[in-house]
């Protein structure tokens, strides 16, 4: 993920994170929130996917240990296929399954489609939203959800939320104001958006018919923009409709997954120690680089009715020599009970081992785990291809 610009100055790898794990939980309860009233758009574009977690109330703390307590299991693949004109940058926002069909964003050059697939990649339908600013037009997708056959595409460029059917027909749209501030990760939770912000409110919740917002808890005190070598903390929404709560996994180490109920105070936080020592993620500026650098632990994650799923290693980036480049690592799912907090099982392929750049926890269909895998070695490709991947779901 990220942006590379042309800047000046000279450029340095981030430093590696050498501290244990329970030094670093210690580090991770100090909340540090990053507060920018007026940040620009390209700043706004590489940190779109994260952001950290926060709320208040006294919290359950589970640890868990190197490995699950009922084993690894291995996956069969059932199938793998490539999207096409699949829109730039992560897919944790940008995918999802509805009703037995895979979606994506497509950026078509003229305009963005939303596009939709059987599990085998066949083509069912799919539908073009036209590029520009006016209404049921979109400027840059944020995500994209679909809840109760409403499409929601959200837009950081217009800052702003459009509906449309599954059919493609625009319904309405309103505007994020002063008070929201920018969206950075969301889900949808009945009649409201749950997300975290990048300036105004650090968590929020806000009536998808109005706009307005429910409930939010706001950044205080503010901080400077970020600078190179700062460090950055984010995380991913899944909003799980069976409890009521909010799940958050984080990208930074120590791994943990924060969890908040719908007053948005934090009820739990699920921790799993971690294999190897990881790079910690931290803002690279210079060198014309401008990105996000390090181990990126937990970039997506699904939950279906006993379990939470997310990803051992979602990114592994890198500086060197002056460029951005990414360390290959292996596929693998650790799985936790959504109630108790226990890491229970960790699912497996070897055939999908030596990512190169990054693997995204898409949804269930049918009953099986989509995945997408952008830069597969296997794939003998001298770039990174993106490829949905379908396997089995061994605990179904």
């Amino acid at each position: 993920m990220g942006i590379r610009m042309k800047t000046d100055g000279a450029s340095r790898a981030g430093k590696d994170s050498t501290a244990a794990d329970a030094v670093e939980i210690n580090e991770i309860e100090r909340e540090r929130i990053t507060m920018v009233k007026h940040i620009p758009f390209k700043l706004i574009v590489v940190a779109l996917m994260f952001f950290p977690g926060c709320g208040s109330g006294d919290d359950t703390m589970v640890k868990n240990g190197l490995e699950p307590s009922r084993g690894v299991i291995n996956a069969e693949i059932k199938y793998m296929w490539s999207p096409d004109a699949h829109a730039s940058t992560s897919a944790s926002m940008r995918t999802g399954v509805h009703n037995g069909e895979i979606y994506y964003v497509k950026d078509k050059g003229e305009d963005y489609a939303i596009s939709f697939h059987a599990a085998d990649g066949t083509l069912r339908h799919e539908f073009a939203i036209e590029k520009g600013r006016g209404p049921g037009q979109a400027g840059f997708p944020l995500g994209v959800k679909i809840l109760d056959d409403t499409v929601y595409f959200a837009d950081i460029a217009l800052m702003r939320l459009s509906k449309f059917t599954v059919d493609g027909e625009f319904i309405d749209s309103f505007d994020w104001n002063s008070e929201t501030g920018f969206i950075a990760t969301f889900d949808l939770a009945e009649n409201d958006l749950i997300f975290f912000g990048l300036t105004a409110l650090k968590l929020g919740m806000m009536d998808m018919e109005t706009g307005e917002i429910q409930k939010a808890v706001a950044y205080d005190p503010p901080k400077p923009a970020p600078g190179h070598d700062d460090p950055f903390e984010g995380g991913v929404l899944a909003y799980d409709k069976e409890t009521g709560r909010i799940f958050c996994g984080m990208i930074d180490s120590p791994y943990r997954i924060d969890v908040y109920d719908m007053a948005l105070n934090r009820i739990m936080t699920i921790y799993k120690k971690s294999p190897d020592v990881r790079k910690s993620v931290k803002w690279y500026v210079g060198g014309g680089i401008f990105d996000i650098i390090g181990d990126f632990n937990i970039f997506s994650m699904i939950i279906d009715d006993k379990y939470i799923y997310a990803p051992e290693i979602s990114i592994r980036t890198r500086i060197i020599n002056g460029g951005r480049e990414n360390e290959p690592f292996d596929m693998r799912i650790n799985v936790f009970d959504k109630n108790s907090g226990e890491y229970v099982y960790a699912i497996e392929n070897k055939s999908l081992n030596g990512i190169r750049d990054e693997l995204t926890l898409v949804g269930f269909c049918g009953g099986d785990i989509v995945l997408q895998v952008y830069g597969l070695k296997s794939s003998g490709e001298n770039e990174a291809v993106r490829q949905f991947v379908v396997i089995e779901n061994p605990l179904k």
